[in-house]
């Protein structure tokens, strides 16, 4: 289990449709880490539609260090990560026929300077709060559609999706 914005993250994508994994591991070589040693290290939520391929990174925020360095940090991340999956059998070809998107979702996005760097880099900043807003949204959407159809509401088996999907049904989340 990831952190509780990993969570959310992977259940919005799950309601937009994608196939997700959750923490997917990868050992980083000494060479490639920028330490002395190599280590382990995840994609926070791998993302796959049939079209495009969304490796993101979910953080509270960018960090306490200088904005420069913060930025570079998650580049780097992300050039090892994407190195990875062309090397990785089992997503090589997938990561090939796909549009990759790169994404980096934050809490709180801060520091602004560091967030433009990433945007200029081409990675996709999200603010965490904009993507449970169209959460939300797709939950009254499908909650919408259960009524036109005149029936019941289905069966949710996931307990985060289900706890939301309640809220909105009770008119707690508006």
């Amino acid at each position: 289990m990831g952190s509780w914005i990993e969570e959310i993250v992977a259940r919005y994508y799950q309601k937009l449709g994608f196939f997700v994994i959750v923490n997917y591991s990868f050992f980083v070589p000494r060479e490639e880490s920028g330490k002395k040693v190599g280590g382990w290290s995840d994609i926070d939520v791998l993302a796959y539609n049939g079209r495009e391929l969304h490796v993101v990174q979910c953080k509270s925020f960018l960090g306490m260090k200088k904005a420069k360095d913060a930025a570079k940090n998650v580049l780097r991340w992300f050039e090892v990560a994407l190195k990875h999956l062309e090397k990785d059998p089992k997503l090589r070809e997938l990561a090939k026929q796909s549009k990759v998107v790169k994404r980096v979702v934050l809490q709180t996005p801060q520091p602004k300077s560091a967030v433009e760097m990433l945007k200029s880099s081409g990675i996709e900043v999200v603010v965490l709060s904009d993507m449970i807003k169209e959460l939300i949204e797709v939950v009254k959407k499908e909650l919408e559609e259960y009524k036109t159809h005149g029936g019941r509401i289905g069966k949710e088996t996931d307990v985060l999706l289900a706890f939301v999907r309640e809220m909105v049904h009770s008119g707690i989340v508006k």
